[in-house]
C-alpha cells in the first residue's frame, strides 16, 4: 500500500487545454453608428439577413444610438472585445420593439449555442409598488411570431412563483411568459455582461444564464449558471428582438434598456472574447489523500472552471485515457476530485485534467 500511494503521488499528471485555431461568431451587432441616430433601417455587424426593422414601433426616436460602448473586465483583469457606441430603447413614447433577421435558423435537435450582449435597465422607478421596475425590458430570441427565450425581465404582473425581492433582477424566461420565468440574484440597474446557453435535445430545450463570468478565457460551468430554464419549452431562433414596455396603467412606469455587443457563437470563446489583463492560473494538483479505499486529489486552476478528468494505466499509450469523473473548482480556484475505492482496485494510476 505505501508503495502504491508513492507512485500515484509522483506520477500525477495534467494536459493543458489545447488553444483554438479560429473562432466561429455567427452573428455580431456592436451598433457602431452615429451617436444620437436611430439604429432603424441599419444593417451594421454580420450575420443578419437584413436591417432593424421598426416592427411596430413608433416613433424611431424610442431607439437611438450612443455614442459610448458598455464595458466588462473580468477578474484577470481582461476586458470584453467592443466595437461603436451602444443601443439605447425607451417605452416613454409606447412600446418599442426592433428586430433583426440572422441570417441562419438556430436550434437543431441536438448542440449547443451560446448568445451574450451586455445590458443594463435604466429609466424611471417607483418607490411605492414592488417591483421598482414595472415594465418588460429584454432581448428576445424568436422565430416568426413566438417569442423562444428572453433574457431581461417580463413586466411583473405576468410572473408566478418569484419572491418579491428578486423582481428587479436579471432572469431568462422562455416561451413569452412571465410565469417560466427563473430570475438570478444580479440587479438590473448595473452595466452587466450576460452569457445564454442554449442546450437543443431532441425533446425540451435549457437555458442557462451565466451573469458576469468571471473567466473570459474558460467557459462557466453548468452548476455556476446564475438562473436556469431547464426543459420548458423549445427554443429555436432566426431572429433577435429588443423589447420594452409602455406606460403601466396604473404606476406610470414604462422601461428603457441599453444593449451593446449582441453576439450568437457556438462556443463560448466565440461570444466572450477578451483583450488584456493577466493570464488565468493554469490547472494543478496540489494534494492527494487516501482516504480508505478511495483518493481524493485537489486542483487548483481559474474561477469557477470546469475540468474532465481522466486516468490512464499507462501515459506512454496516448490512446488510453479514460473520462473518469468532472470537476467544477469553487470561487477561489480550488476543487477536489475523489477516486472512489481506487486504491482497492488499481497499482498504478496516472490522471490529468482538461478542460471540456
Amino acid at each position: 500500500m505505501k508503495i502504491i500511494l508513492r507512485s500515484l503521488f509522483c506520477i500525477l499528471t495534467i494536459a493543458f487545454p489545447a488553444q483554438r485555431a479560429t473562432a466561429t461568431l455567427l452573428a455580431y451587432e456592436g451598433f457602431d453608428y452615429a451617436p444620437g441616430s436611430t439604429f432603424i433601417n441599419s444593417n451594421g455587424g454580420f450575420g443578419f439577413s437584413g436591417i432593424w426593422l421598426t416592427n411596430n414601433t413608433t416613433p424611431f426616436t424610442s431607439m437611438t444610438n450612443r455614442g459610448a460602448s458598455l464595458s466588462y473586465t473580468d477578474t484577470f483583469g481582461r476586458t470584453l472585445q467592443t466595437s461603436g457606441g451602444s443601443a439605447y430603447l425607451t417605452g416613454g413614447a409606447g412600446s418599442c420593439q426592433p428586430l433583426r433577421l440572422l441570417t441562419n435558423f438556430y436550434g437543431p435537435s441536438s448542440g449547443t449555442m451560446w448568445i451574450s450582449f451586455l445590458g443594463q435597465r435604466t429609466g424611471p422607478v417607483t418607490n411605492t409598488v414592488q417591483p421598482f421596475y414595472q415594465r418588460v425590458a429584454s432581448v428576445q430570441l424568436h422565430t416568426n411570431g413566438n417569442e423562444r427565450v428572453a433574457v431581461g425581465r417580463a413586466s411583473y404582473n405576468t410572473e408566478t412563483g418569484t419572491s418579491t425581492s428578486r423582481w428587479d433582477t436579471w432572469s431568462v424566461y422562455s416561451a413569452g411568459s412571465g410565469a417560466n420565468l427563473f430570475a438570478s440574484t444580479n440587479s438590473l440597474t448595473n452595466v452587466t455582461f450576460l452569457v445564454l446557453r442554449i442546450d437543443y435535445t431532441a425533446g425540451l430545450d435549457s437555458a442557462y444564464l451565466f451573469v458576469n463570468p468571471p473567466d473570459l478565457t474558460t467557459a462557466p460551468a453548468l452548476a455556476a449558471a446564475s438562473a436556469t430554464n431547464t426543459g420548458i419549452s423549445d427554443m429555436p431562433f432566426d431572429r433577435i428582438r429588443l423589447f420594452v414596455g409602455n406606460n403601466n396603467a396604473s404606476s406610470g412606469i414604462y422601461a428603457e434598456i441599453i444593449v451593446d455587443e449582441l453576439r450568437v457563437g457556438d462556443s463560448f470563446t466565440d461570444v466572450a472574447p477578451a483583450v488584456g489583463g493577466g493570464t488565468a492560473p493554469r490547472p494543478r494538483w496540489t494534494t492527494i489523500n487516501p482516504s480508505g479505499t478511495s483518493l481524493a486529489l485537489t486542483l487548483t486552476g481559474g474561477l469557477g472552471s470546469n475540468y474532465v478528468i481522466e486516468a490512464t494505466a499507462t501515459a506512454e499509450n496516448t490512446n488510453s485515457w479514460v473520462i473518469v469523473g468532472n470537476l467544477t473548482l469553487n470561487g477561489s480556484g480550488v476543487g477536489t476530485f475523489v477516486d472512489t475505492n481506487i486504491i482497492a482496485t488499481s497499482a498504478l494510476r496516472f490522471y490529468r485534467a482538461r478542460t471540456p
